[in-house]
Order: C-alpha cells, then sequence, then structure tokens
C-alpha cells in the first residue's frame, strides 16, 4: 500500500510545477523584449528560465544566427532568428518594434555571455523602452562575472572595460588611465594581442597584479596570475597558450 507520505510528496511536487508554469506562462506574455544571457563557451552553462524563454517567444533576435543556431539544436529549439548584430543593430529597430506592435515576445541574445557588455543590444532595449514596451532581462554567465568570481587579490571595487582601442597611443593612454583609478579593471584581448598587452601593462606599472583567464568555460580552459612580464614570459612559451579568447583583470591590491 502507498504511503501517505509518498501522496503528500507527488501532490506538493505537482503543485511546484504548476505554479512555475503559471509564472512562465504569465511572464511570456508579449509584447515583451527579453535579453537573454548565454554561455560564453560551455553550453551546459544556461539556466532554465533562459530555455524556457527562447523556446516560448515568437521570434528571436541574434547577433549571429550561426553561432546561436548551435545553442538551439542543443536544447532542441526551433525558433525564426533574425541576425542583429553592432553594425545592422540600428537598422532593425523598426523590425523589432513592428514585432512587438503586433503582440509578440522577442528575444535577444549576442554570441556568448550577457548582452550589453562588449555586445550589440543596448540600441534595442533603448528603442523599446522609448515606445513603452516591457523589456526583461534574464541573467546569465558573463566573461566579466567570470572572472571576477576567481579574482585572489581582494579588491574592493572591480571595473569592466571590456576591448581596448586596437592601435595609436589612445590604447595605452586608456591603460594608463585605468591604473590610475585605482580600481580593479578588467579588459577582453584575443589571443594575437595578449602579448603586446602584457607589455603595454608593464609599461604602465612592472608591478601591476595580474589575472588571466584564457578559455574561460572551454576545454583548455586555464587561469594564471602574475606580474605582466612574468605572464608574457610564460605565454608566449608555447604557440597553443596565445590562442583562444583572453579576459585581464589588473589589480593594484597590496593583498
Amino acid at each position: 500500500m502507498v504511503s501517505k507520505r509518498f501522496w503528500i510528496f507527488i501532490i506538493k511536487k505537482n503543485v511546484f510545477n504548476i505554479f512555475y508554469l503559471f509564472l512562465v506562462l504569465e511572464e511570456l506574455k508579449g509584447p515583451v523584449l527579453y535579453i537573454v544571457g548565454t554561455p560564453i563557451g560551455n553550453l551546459e552553462d544556461i539556466t532554465y528560465r533562459a530555455i524556457d524563454v527562447l523556446k516560448s517567444v515568437n521570434v528571436i533576435f541574434a547577433e549571429d544566427t550561426r553561432v546561436t543556431s548551435k545553442l538551439l539544436s542543443r536544447y532542441k529549439i526551433n525558433k525564426k532568428m533574425i541576425s542583429c548584430n553592432a553594425v545592422t543593430e540600428n537598422k532593425k529597430i523598426s523590425l523589432l518594434l513592428d514585432y512587438l506592435a503586433k503582440g509578440n515576445s522577442v528575444a535577444f541574445v549576442s554570441d556568448a555571455g550577457t548582452p550589453g557588455l562588449s555586445d550589440p543590444g543596448s540600441l534595442l532595449v533603448a528603442a523599446a523602452f522609448r515606445e513603452g514596451y516591457k523589456v526583461c532581462p534574464i541573467p546569465g554567465v558573463s566573461s566579466f562575472n567570470t572572472i571576477v568570481s576567481v579574482n585572489p587579490f581582494r579588491d574592493k571595487s572591480v571595473f569592466f572595460e571590456g576591448f581596448l582601442p586596437n592601435k595609436g597611443l589612445k590604447r595605452f593612454k586608456r591603460i594608463a588611465e585605468l591604473y590610475k583609478r585605482g580600481d580593479a579593471f578588467v579588459l577582453l584581448e584575443s589571443g594575437h594581442r595578449i602579448l603586446k598587452l602584457l607589455v603595454e601593462i608593464s609599461s604602465v606599472s612592472l608591478d601591476a597584479k595580474v589575472l588571466i583567464g584564457r578559455e574561460m568555460t572551454k576545454i583548455y580552459e586555464e587561469y594564471q596570475i602574475g606580474k605582466p612580464l612574468e605572464l608574457k614570459k610564460y605565454f608566449e612559451s608555447s604557440k597553443d597558450k596565445v590562442k583562444g579568447e583572453f579576459t585581464i583583470l589588473v589589480s593594484r591590491s597590496r593583498s
């Protein structure tokens, strides 16, 4: 005979599932623009809520539909996608507003991470707010919160800068300005410029404390800490070590 406790457990579980489904359905009542955080490498790093939203919206605006299609395929999501990158974002505003005006729910995703940090998306958000539509963030992982979570330098504040100018004196001046502020700061850099960046940081301060995350959350993920030239020596020791994407945290902390 099935115990009373078993039936109580089943009822409680189903009530929770029904309540959760109700919340999801209420949240997905259009027209809404969802800004959805996606993984930065490992496709498992996505929330249940993000998956539910992507499954339920009418259309997905994506920075690169080829990249996003891999994520959607992984979670068996079949939705219409519209390319919307930094070059075309301004031109896609009217299309977004047309979808919202017809009562549709829309999701925007960047190639990786949370939109708004060195990614397109802000123009869509501004347009939706301006026209009085609901905008709903679906939080997720980002290179910024990932690197900060393993920061060993005990900084009280961390500033996100993202990508520096590719060339010229502006690049060096910006590093100097950031270091002079006194706060730790986070940079994003590609493999073919990481050694140059470490030299530039050393030109500002030989004693700067640096944490580097390479290929974060991916197969060849690694983290290294040290002074700029120490890290340069490490990364230039092998061609494989300068491959991939780099997230750099620079600190003046004395701890």
